[in-house]
C-alpha cells in the first residue's frame, strides 16, 4: 500500500461506480489509516470517528468512503453528508464528482446543516419563507422600540421567545415575554402576527423546527431511506447541530470526522470534546487516526505545534522533506506599519521569483473582518488586485441586502415584513410611523401594501400621511413591476429597477452614511458588490432549465446564498493575479502556499495572555500554509512563549534563492525561471533596497519614499499594477455601461 494520496485515484467508469477493481485502485493510492476509515463496515447503530490533523487528507478520505459505500451496494439516497460551510460542501461535492461521475454523485445528499434544515422545514410548510438577516433584524429592532434590544443576538433571542409564546398560546407566556421585552401584550401579539404571516424565521428557528419535525413520530418516514450519516468538522458542532446529528443518525451508522485542535466556533457553543463524546449510548465506537501530514512543511508544523500539540494518539508522520524556510515572526507598532511591510514582502517574493510565486498563492488571514478590510485596502492602493474570501457573498452583509427586500416586495407585495423593511429607509418614516401603519393595517385585517394602495380604504389621518410619505415607494414598485413584465428574466433590467427603487426610497442616503465614515475604501467595495450581484443574476438567468418553474426573482430569492459564486472563464484568468484575504473562520478547510497571519489575531490585550480559543485560531491560521508562513505580532502583546518555542521562528525574511524558486516552481508544476533572469531581478531588487524604494508610505511618514504608484513594480509583474476590468464574459457591453452608471448613481 503506497502513501501518496496526493495522487487522485480514478475509480470512475463513465457515470457508474464499479467495485472490485476500483477498491484495489483505492487501496493502492491511500495510506493504511485512510484505507481503514474508507472501508470501515457501516453497521447500523455504530459510530466511526476519524481524527485528522490539518492536511491529513480528511476530505479525500470522506469522499472515498462515500464512493466505497456506493460501490458496495448502497444507493445514493441512503447516504446523508452534513458539514458546516458551503465551501466544505463544495469541496466534498467536487471530489465526489471526479470519483463517481456527476450523474451518481449529484444524487448523494451533501448539505450544510442549515440547507438540510431548510429542506426539512420547506417540506413541512410547502411554501417560501424569509430568513431574518441583519437588515430584517435592524427593522425589527425599530418596531420593538426597546433600547435593551439592539444587538443582533438580543433580537434573535427575542424572536425565539415570541415563537415559544406563540406555540404555547397561553396568556401567561405572553405576559412573561412582554415583561422581558418591556412591551405590552398587544404589541407583542402584533409583531408575532407579523412574523407568522410573513413566514419570517431566524437561522436558529430553522434548525429548531427541523429537529422538532424529525422527532415527531408521524414524520419518521422522512428519514426512512437513510442508512449512513457522515458529518464533517464535527468538532465545530454546537448544541442545535448536535441535535440534528442525533435525530438523523438514530438507528443508522454514523461517521464523524474532525480535529479537536481546530475547534474555532466556541462562541457558538462548539466543544472540542464533542468528537470524543459523539457516540450514542450503547453504540459500538471505533476510532481511526489519520497520522500523515501532506500539506505543510515540517518547519510550519513544528511552529504550529507551539500553540497546540496534537493528541497523543495522533502519531503524526511528516511526509514533506525538511530543509525549508523557517516561519517568520515580525513585531510591529500597529496595523498600518504591518500592512506596509506585507506589501513590500509580497512584492519581494513575486519580483525575485520571476512570477513562479503568483499573487493567488498568498493569503492574508486575521480574526476580524475589519482588520482584513484595512490591510486589503492598503494593498489595493499599492496597485495590487485583492480578493476577499467568504462563506457567503459579502454583499449580503451590507446595505445592498435591501435590494433583496425590494425583490421580495416585487415577488409578493402582500407579505408585510419585506414591505416594512423597505419602508424603514424612506425619508420621513421613522419607528413610530412603522408602528402605526403596521398596527392599523392589522386592525383592519389587510396587508400593509393593500392598506397603502387601496383607495377604497379611507382611514383618516394615518392613511393621508401614508399616501404622502409612501408615494415614491409605491410608485417605484409599480413602475418596476411594469418594466419587469415587459422584460421578464432580464438581469440588466432587474438590477436597474432595483437600484432605481433604492435611489427613490432611501438606500442611496443609507449607503452615503457609510461612505461618509470610510470614504474610498467602501466606495470600491460597493462597486465590487454590485458587480457580484449582477454576475449572480446573469448566471441564474442563463440556467433556463432551473428557471422553467419560477422567474428570475423567485429563483434568486431561493438560491442567492446557497453557494459561493464560481468564477467564470474570463475572471478565472485574473484570479491568479489577486492576493487572497480572509478571516480565519472563512479560510477553514482551505490551503495556500504562503500565509500571513495578522498581528490583530493574537489576543485581547486586556487579557494579558493568550487564551486557548486564540491558540486554536492561530493554529488553524498557521496550518493553512504549505510553503511559507509569516506570523506577525504587535509589540504590546504578550504570548507567554518560551525561548525554545520562539526558536521555531525567524526574525529574518526567508532567502528567495534561485534554488528555492526552482524547487517551488517544480512543486507546483510551473516553469523554472532562468538563472540569468533571477540574477537580473535580484540585482534590480537590491538596487531598490539600497535606494529605499521597497518601502511603501501610505501614512505620510517622513523619510520614506512613496512608491505606491501603479508603475512602481511594473517591470517585474505588470499584472499586479493594472486595473482589474469590471467587464467579463458574463456581461454584454450594454450591461457594463449600465452597471457603471448605476454604481455612480448609488455611490456618489
Amino acid at each position: 500500500m503506497i502513501s501518496d494520496p496526493c495522487l487522485e485515484p480514478d475509480i470512475s467508469d463513465g457515470n457508474q461506480v464499479s467495485s472490485e477493481t476500483d477498491l484495489l485502485e483505492i487501496e493502492s493510492k491511500v495510506t493504511e489509516s485512510q484505507y481503514a476509515a474508507i472501508t470501515h463496515l457501516p453497521t447500523p447503530g455504530t459510530v466511526l470517528k476519524v481524527i485528522a490533523g490539518p492536511g491529513a487528507g480528511k476530505t479525500r478520505t470522506l469522499t472515498h468512503r462515500i464512493a466505497y459505500l456506493l460501490s458496495t451496494g448502497f444507493n445514493p439516497d441512503e447516504i446523508l453528508v452534513l458539514s458546516m460551510t458551503n465551501r466544505a460542501v463544495n469541496a466534498l461535492r467536487s471530489q465526489l464528482d471526479d470519483l463517481c461521475g456527476i450523474d451518481v454523485s449529484q444524487q448523494v445528499k451533501i448539505k450544510t446543516f442549515h440547507a438540510f434544515a431548510r429542506d426539512v422545514v420547506t417540506s413541512e410548510h410547502s411554501s417560501h419563507y424569509e430568513i431574518l438577516e441583519d437588515i430584517g433584524l435592524r427593522t425589527l429592532g425599530k418596531l420593538i422600540n426597546n433600547k435593551d434590544l439592539r444587538s443582533k443576538v438580543q433580537i434573535e433571542k427575542f424572536v425565539s421567545e415570541i415563537k415559544k409564546q406563540r406555540n404555547a398560546s397561553t396568556s401567561t407566556n405572553a405576559n412573561s415575554t412582554a415583561s422581558t421585552s418591556k412591551m405590552v401584550p398587544k404589541d407583542l401579539d402584533r409583531i408575532s402576527d407579523l412574523l407568522d404571516k410573513s413566514k419570517v424565521h431566524t437561522h436558529m428557528d430553522i434548525l429548531t423546527e427541523a429537529v422538532e419535525f424529525l422527532r415527531r413520530e408521524e414524520n419518521k418516514a422522512y428519514l426512512d431511506p437513510l442508512k449512513v450519516v457522515i458529518v464533517d468538522e464535527f468538532q465545530d458542532m454546537y448544541e442545535l447541530l448536535r441535535r440534528i446529528v442525533a435525530v438523523t443518525s438514530e438507528g443508522r451508522h454514523l461517521t464523524v470526522a474532525g480535529d479537536p485542535n481546530q475547534t474555532i466556533y466556541g462562541f457558538l457553543g462548539a466543544d472540542p470534546k464533542s468528537l470524543h463524546t459523539s457516540a450514542k449510548k450503547g453504540a459500538t465506537v471505533e476510532t481511526v487516526y489519520l497520522n500523515e501530514s501532506f500539506r505543510s512543511t515540517p518547519e510550519i508544523i513544528k511552529a504550529a505545534d507551539v500553540f497546540l500539540s496534537p493528541p497523543v494518539e495522533l502519531k503524526r508522520r511528516e511526509i514533506r522533506e525538511k530543509g525549508n524556510p523557517v516561519p517568520v515572526k515580525k513585531y510591529f507598532e500597529n496595523i498600518q506599519e504591518e500592512a506596509n511591510w506585507i506589501v513590500t514582502e509580497i512584492h519581494r517574493l513575486i519580483h525575485l521569483s520571476s512570477g513562479a510565486i503568483r499573487p493567488s498563492d498568498i493569503a492574508v488571514l486575521s480574526y476580524m473582518n475589519r482588520d482584513v478590510d484595512t490591510v486589503s485596502y492598503i494593498l489595493k492602493k499599492s496597485g495590487m488586485p485583492v480578493r476577499k474570501l467568504s462563506s457567503v457573498p459579502e454583499w449580503t452583509r451590507t446595505e445592498l441586502f435591501y435590494l433583496v427586500e425590494y425583490m421580495r416586495v416585487l415577488h409578493d407585495p402582500y407579505v408585510d415584513f419585506p414591505v416594512i423593511c423597505s419602508l424603514s429607509l424612506v425619508e420621513g418614516i421613522g419607528r413610530k410611523y412603522l408602528h402605526d401603519i403596521s398596527e392599523r393595517a392589522a386592525e383592519i385585517g389587510v396587508p400593509i401594501w393593500e392598506y397603502l394602495t387601496n383607495d377604497s380604504i379611507d382611514d383618516s389621518s394615518i392613511k393621508r400621511v401614508a399616501n404622502k410619505k409612501c408615494a415614491r415607494f409605491v410608485e417605484s414598485i409599480k413602475k418596476a413591476k411594469e418594466e419587469l413584465a415587459r422584460h421578464p428574466d432580464d438581469p440588466d433590467v432587474l438590477l436597474q429597477q432595483l437600484v432605481e427603487i433604492g435611489m427613490n426610497c432611501g438606500l442611496q442616503k443609507e449607503i452615503g452614511k457609510r461612505l461618509g465614515r470610510n470614504g474610498s475604501l467602501d466606495q470600491q467595495l460597493y462597486q465590487d458588490h454590485l458587480s457580484d450581484i449582477h454576475k449572480t443574476l446573469y448566471r441564474f438567468s442563463q440556467d433556463k432549465a432551473k428557471l422553467k418553474d419560477m422567474n428570475l426573482i423567485e429563483y434568486f430569492l431561493h438560491h442567492h446564498t446557497d453557494e459561493l459564486d464560481e468564477p467564470d472563464v474570463a475572471s478565472s484568468r485574473l484570479d491568479n493575479q489577486t492576493v487572497n484575504f480572509s478571516t480565519i473562520h472563512a479560510a477553514k478547510g482551505l490551503e495556500f502556499p504562503i500565509v500571513f497571519v495578522l498581528g490583530a489575531t493574537q489576543m485581547d490585550p486586556m487579557m494579558g495572555s493568550m487564551t486557548i480559543d486564540m491558540r486554536r485560531l492561530i493554529y488553524v491560521g498557521m496550518t493553512r500554509a504549505s510553503q511559507l508562513l509569516y506570523w506577525n505580532q504587535y509589540k504590546y502583546q504578550a504570548t507567554n512563549l518560551s525561548w525554545d518555542q520562539l526558536a521555531c521562528f525567524s526574525n529574518s525574511v526567508p532567502e528567495i534563492s534561485h534554488g528555492y524558486i526552482s524547487k517551488y516552481a517544480r512543486f507546483f508544476g510551473r516553469p523554472v525561471p532562468d538563472l540569468s533572469e533571477y540574477s537580473a531581478n535580484l540585482k534590480k531588487w537590491n538596487w531598490r533596497k539600497s535606494n529605499r524604494l521597497t518601502n511603501f508610505n501610505f501614512a505620510g511618514s517622513k523619510g520614506v519614499t512613496d512608491v505606491s504608484s501603479p508603475t512602481a513594480f511594473s517591470g517585474s509583474h505588470p499584472v499586479l499594477c493594472s486595473e482589474v476590468p469590471m467587464i467579463n464574459s458574463y456581461a454584454s457591453l450594454r450591461s457594463f455601461h449600465t452597471l457603471s452608471r448605476l454604481s455612480r448613481k448609488v455611490l456618489f
